[in-house]
Parts: C-alpha cells; structure tokens; sequence
C-alpha cells in the first residue's frame, strides 16, 4: 500500500486509498478483458529473465553501482547507502571466509531487523555460502531442529542472543572492528559458488517443519517481476517489519532494493501493531508498506 500518493503522484491518504474507485463502464469492461493469449506467454514479465546462473548478491552489487549514494536502509536512526551496504557486506563476507565459510556451508542467522541482518545475509551469498533465516522469537527445541536439518556449520547473531546455539558463531557487533579491516571489494570464494540461496523452513502447523530450496535465479526473477509490479520508486520508504524467517520479509526487503528505495527496518522481535505501528509509520515519514488489504 502507498501511503502517501496515487500511482500518478497525487497526494492520496490512506483513507482515500482504501475507498472503492468511481470508474467508467466502458474502461471498467476493458481493464477486466482478457489479455491475449501472447501477452500471457512472452509478456515483459517473462521476457526480462536474468543469466542462467544469476546471484542475488551480484545482482544487489550492480544496484549498488546503480544507486550508489542512495539511501538503502535507515535503521536505528542511521543511514546506509546502497554503496556504504555493498561495501560492509563485501567486508564481512572476507571474514567469514577467514573464518572458514565456504561454498556449499549452509548458515545459520538469528538476527533482528536491522542493517546488519541485510549486510550479512548478502556476506554469507558473497563467500559462496546459502543462509537459513532462524528467528530470534523461535522457541529453543525448533531452532536446534532447523540447525541439525539444515546441517548449519556456523550461526551469525549478535553477542545478546550467541549464548542460544550450541555451534559455532560469530557476533556481527562483536566483530565490527575486525569487519572494518577487510577489503571493500568483493572477495573470490575458492570453488563453485551454491546456486541454493537460503532454506526457508515452514511453520510446522501440520507437521515436521521442512526446508524449502531457494535457488538464486528464482528468487532474482521474482524480485525483478514484483518491483515492476509493485510501483515502488526511489524515494520511497518501504517498512520491513517481518522477521527474515517468513518468507513475506522477501517482499519488504530485497523487492524495495530492488527499485532504489529505502528499506525502514522496525526494531525489536515481534511486528508493530496498531498505534504502536501509527506511530512508527509517521515518525519514519513511511510512503510504502507491504500488507494485506
């Protein structure tokens, strides 16, 4: 939903979004027409596929050599640049490497919301290695589960929440100044690098929670058809207040880059809601938010 403007740019509330739309019969009758048949099969949502072998960190690093300057996330009152984003997390993933992190490790991220989750799940892409997405509102015996499943060999966090896994791990905060000390440019991992993205677990309603494969040219083909869909524009501010443990989060993340906008994590463990949410969406001045109607 835009909060602040009609697809055209007029001034429109959230209000006004939500009112039916007054609209003539005869272009009614011809929006609801079925399109041709080859518009279905080669439109330009399907004509403008990516490489074979395409990356979401490659793919982020060419925003960032598009975007540059533009702010990509503000979080905890603190701007990033699209440059500043790509560099950091070209940095960490140098470390990891040292660390270890190789092609084809499978790694764990229990983090919040913030501008260091998005900076590591692109250093984990960036050394070769897939991410699995663990939410810090997980209770324990799930979370031990989804590292054991996933055959996780190193888990990223912060020093508060380190003490909950029993493998190893790195503390993003606790390693900033050991991050500063790596080279900006993109580090070349030794060997093949995995075309598996990150495993999303589902919730479990039914069952054994299970790992599901996300390849990287399916997920940067998604991104790329939903932001030409979506309207988001640079300038924007886009609120992400999802856990990167759902896979709704993609949606409020890496499809806003995707257009140059400006990603607006919302703090702490759980969603806002109601007033507590109002109030974050006007004092962040938030023009966009992905949502159920």
């Amino acid at each position: 939903m835009r909060a602040d403007r009609s697809p055209r740019g007029s001034p429109m509330s959230l209000t006004e979004a939500t009112k039916p739309a007054k609209q003539d019969s005869r272009k009614a009758k011809a929006a609801t027409a079925a399109p041709p048949r080859e518009q279905i099969l080669i439109g330009p949502d399907f004509i403008q596929k990516g490489e074979p072998h395409e990356r979401l960190d490659r793919f982020f690093a060419d925003l960032a050599g598009r975007f540059d300057a533009a702010p990509a996330v503000i979080s905890d009152g603190r701007p990033w640049s699209y440059r500043e984003l790509n560099s950091r997390a070209n940095q960490f993933a140098h470390l990891l490497i040292e660390r270890g992190v190789k092609p084809g490790d499978r790694i764990g991220l229990l983090l919040d919301r913030s501008a260091e989750t998005y900076i590591a799940v692109l250093a984990v892409m960036k050394a070769g290695a897939a991410f699995v997405p663990l939410a810090t509102a997980f209770p324990e015996d799930r979370m031990v589960m989804i590292i054991e499943d996933a055959h996780v060999t190193m888990v990223i966090s912060v020093s508060g929440y380190a003490a909950r896994v029993a493998v190893p791990h790195i503390s993003i905060d606790s390693a900033e100044s050991e991050i500063a000390l790596q080279p900006e440019t993109a580090p070349l991992p030794d060997g093949a690098q995995d075309q598996t993205c990150y495993i999303l677990y589902t919730s479990g309603t039914t069952g054994k929670p299970k790992g599901v494969v996300i390849t990287h040219q399916s997920f940067c083909n998604f991104i790329r058809v939903a932001a030409a869909s979506y309207g988001y524009q640079p300038g924007d501010r886009v609120y992400q207040g999802m856990t990167i443990a759902f896979d709704f989060s993609s949606e409020e993340i890496w499809v806003p880059f995707a257009a140059g906008a400006t990603v607006v994590p919302a703090p702490g463990q759980q969603p806002l809601v109601g007033e507590e949410l109002a109030t974050f969406l006007r004092e962040h001045t938030i023009t966009c938010m992905a949502c159920s109607p």
